[in-house]
């Protein structure tokens, strides 16, 4: 029986090992095999590593690019100044603060290497779709200046975003550029408000105080070194403010002698001026916070009708500001103090850069070889019948249209002789203008060359808006330029360069922000 089981044993031990060896080689195949599929596997995975790393850093050069652009609108939106003095001070952006270029890092560390370049290109026309070439050419000159004829309206800003190199490559790759166009708000108003000087400017009026009742006086013009108390603003109601009264519950005007309880009353005595709370209409003025500029130098007030001058005048007696019956020219006020009530409406043309003065008739005399920008004369009563006539200069606003065609600048001089505005001869090398007779400034064929003028409104281009072009060479522009040693600008013939002393009788325009023209260049 023993031997029996030996027997049949035999064979189960044999066929064990067999198939354990075949385990063994099918072992050792899978992991051949495993590891080959890993290899491959490994092979995918490393050759998709600088590509993950690139993408990775694309997107972080991206939001660095984008960090850029926010960065440059926070310097854009508060580089300021301050125009105006106490209650009518207006904060207005300061184009020579701006930037032309910035840079920074993400995350503040000065070590970082996620980082951002900003370059900014301003420019008065919007730049959208335009060609490098032409970007180039019209980006407007850098630093900027505070010229109010000539302001950005637009920035163009170009944001990289930079990290450091990954995967072995090039440290560039990986880096995004993106653009973005800013449009300012943009407003060309002039803030009135200026110092008003003796003929000599060695000293200017003062405000004893800002209050009801102050005296105001000629002082030395290094004591004028307080807003508050020497600036003045001839507003279009004809009336002299105090400028940092304008927009405080009480606005303080310069006034004159307090009239009787009759309307015939009169006062023939000098009467100090002071500095009382300005009528609500000029009906209530009673002529005594009323005043017109008059030659040789100084305001006149109205009587008490506003239908007449009252023949008495601001003057000085010793250094305190009175109003009497002697008319002596004493005052020079800078172009800022304002133009009154001079507008197209009465016939006059108002600088735009010294935006207190008017087209003149120099001295009031017709052949005079050169013409001046003056201190603008007024006629509080709205008839312009109390208006000297010289600064009664006649043209068309363009109608529809932003361009008028050809036409005279004329004025009516005594005897009821019409003269037009004339320019010398091309190649004298005189650039002031003066007046020859013209019997009908209407009729343009019967104009000279020389007297026909282009009336520009808003062209859309700052170049020419609210400009005077010769017609016969449009290159050509009416200018107010300062003569030195003389206390009025001459008016003259320039090349048109968009300046705010080319413009005239130019309104006030504002423009709202905006942020957009996102574009990826690299």
């Amino acid at each position: 029986m023993i031997r029996l089981a030996q027997m049949i044993m035999g064979p189960v031990r044999n066929r064990a090992t067999r198939e354990s060896g075949s385990a063994l080689l099918m072992s050792v195949l899978f992991t051949v095999f495993a590891g080959g599929v890993m290899l491959v596997l490994l092979s995918v995975l490393l050759s998709q590593a600088q590509s993950a790393q690139v993408a990775q850093k694309n997107t972080r050069t991206g939001y660095a690019a984008q960090s850029g652009i926010q960065s440059a609108l926070s310097v854009l939106r508060s580089n300021t100044k301050t125009v105006g003095v106490g209650a009518s001070a207006i904060t207005y952006g300061d184009p020579t603060k701006l930037p032309q270029s910035l840079t920074g890092t993400v995350d503040g560390d000065g070590d970082g290497t996620l980082s951002y370049t900003v370059e900014l290109q301003y420019f008065e026309q919007d730049p959208t779709g335009q060609s490098d070439a032409w970007l180039a050419t019209n980006a407007m000159p850098f630093p900027l200046t505070d010229d109010p004829g000539a302001q950005p309206k637009f920035v163009r800003m170009v944001s990289a975003g930079a990290d450091s190199a990954v995967g072995g490559l090039a440290e560039s790759v990986g880096d995004r550029t993106i653009t973005a166009l800013y449009g300012f708000t943009t407003t060309n108003v002039n803030i009135p408000g200026g110092l008003i000087h003796s003929t000599d400017t060695a000293s200017c009026l003062k405000a004893a105080t800002a209050t009801e009742g102050s005296s105001v006086a000629m002082v030395p013009v290094a004591e004028c070194n307080d807003d508050q108390v020497n600036m003045w603003v001839y507003d279009t109601d004809y009336r002299l403010k105090l400028a940092s009264t304008i927009g405080a519950p009480t606005v303080l005007c310069v006034t004159g002698q307090e009239w009787v309880p009759t309307p015939t009353g009169t006062n023939n005595s000098a009467v100090d001026a002071t500095l009382r709370s300005c009528a609500a209409t000029n009906d209530d003025a009673y002529g005594n916070q009323l005043w017109s500029w008059d030659f040789p130098g100084s305001w006149v007030g109205q009587n008490r009708d506003n239908d007449d001058r009252s023949q008495r005048w601001l003057g000085l007696n010793g250094t305190t500001l009175v109003e009497n019956t002697t008319k002596t020219g004493v005052f020079n006020p800078t172009p800022s103090v304002g133009a009154g009530g001079a507008s197209h409406g009465t016939h006059q043309i108002v600088n735009f850069s010294e935006f207190g003065r008017c087209m003149d008739v120099t001295d009031a005399v017709i052949s005079k070889n050169f013409m001046i920008v003056y201190p603008c004369k007024q006629d509080p009563t709205g008839t312009g019948d109390n208006m000297l006539w010289n600064h009664k200069w006649f043209y068309d606003e363009p109608v529809g249209a932003a361009t008028s065609a050809p036409q005279s600048l004329s004025v009516i001089a005594p005897g009821n002789v019409t003269y037009c505005l004339t320019a010398r001869p091309t190649g004298s090398g005189n650039t002031d203008v003066h007046f020859t007779t013209c019997n009908q400034p209407d009729n343009v064929a019967s104009l000279s060359h020389a007297q026909k003028f282009i009336r520009n409104a808003d062209t859309g281009s700052t170049l020419t808006s609210y400009t005077f072009q010769l017609a016969d060479n449009p290159a050509l522009c009416l200018a107010a330029v300062p003569e030195p040693g003389y206390a009025w600008s001459h008016i003259r013939l320039l090349t048109c360069n968009g300046s705010s002393a080319q413009k005239w009788n130019a309104p006030a325009i504002t423009s709202g922000s905006t942020l957009g023209g996102y574009k990826e260049i690299g």
